[in-house]
């Protein structure tokens, strides 16, 4: 059950860091040698938070039966045999694989799992690049919705 709550902090964090700006600084020399530090109020000078866009996002696949679903609920996850967290960066390279539950995942699936878990994190990712871009923009509410493929 922790999974799903891991997808959501990471897709979170994502956005949290791509959102936030490191204020400007400016400092300067006073007459005795001392300095002064003044801390600038407009964010629209300050800076991105470096790395925040190169940031993974993850989606946990779960095993149930000769098949796997994304985002199970609970009732789905209690069916499941393994589960497979798989984090992945906005160029589609994997960044993290972890499994936890007792199953095993048949090799065919588990690449399975990962060809899709590529196209649905970067998916996500765009969506929530168009969707802060977006708020940025319009200062309106977005939410991110995307109809996943679920292999048979």
């Amino acid at each position: 059950m922790m999974e799903m709550y891991f997808d959501t902090i990471m897709l979170a964090t994502r956005a949290a860091l791509i959102r936030t700006g490191i204020p400007k600084i400016i400092v300067e020399d006073m007459p005795d040698g001392s300095k002064e530090f003044d801390v600038l109020d407009d964010m629209s000078d300050g800076d991105p938070v470096k790395g925040a866009e190169e940031l993974p996002v993850s989606i946990t696949c779960y095993l149930v039966g000769n098949t796997f679903i994304l985002d199970a609920s609970l009732s789905e996850e209690i069916c499941t045999t393994a589960k497979v967290t798989i984090a992945v960066g906005r160029d589609g390279r994997l960044c993290g694989v972890a499994k936890s539950a007792t199953g095993s995942i048949p090799p065919t699936i588990l690449m399975d799992m990962f060809q899709v878990s590529v196209t649905v994190c970067k998916d996500m990712i765009q969506a929530l690049g168009d969707s802060l871009t977006s708020k940025i923009s319009h200062n309106n509410t977005h939410i991110i919705s995307k109809n996943l493929y679920i292999p048979q």
